[in-house]
């Protein structure tokens, strides 16, 4: 085995472990997305209505559809949309790392190759 194909191997090892780290980047950087929406859900209830700021059947209907459908969808949206995202993201990761074992087993197993020439 000669000089190129261990300096490949090398360079796809360095190339996997960016990638990996960025990937773990990204995942850390989504769960603290993931924690300020949920921290901040009382948003969407606000401003709340009195019968000082609005009031009637009006305010009433505004409300149920707040509650029904604005609130709803925004606990929905971190249950499934993120941790679909979070999944894959593990997944990708699972994979990375698999992928970085392997090119060291190369690598060695080409130093290995080298060495007994």
């Amino acid at each position: 085995m000669s000089f190129m194909p261990l300096t490949g191997l090398y360079l796809s090892l360095r190339q996997k472990q960016d990638e990996l780290a960025r990937l773990r980047s990204c995942r850390t950087e989504l769960m603290n997305c993931r924690e300020d929406f949920y921290s901040n859900e009382h948003l969407c209830k606000s401003p709340s209505l009195s019968s000082v700021t609005w009031a009637g059947s009006l305010a009433d209907r505004f409300e149920n559809l707040r509650e029904g459908g604005l609130v709803s969808s925004y606990r929905e949206l971190p249950g499934s949309q993120l941790d679909t995202s979070l999944q894959t993201l593990s997944s990708k990761i699972s994979q990375t790392e698999q992928e970085i074992i392997s090119l060291q087993q190369s690598i060695v197993a080409a130093k290995a190759a080298m060495v007994a020439r």
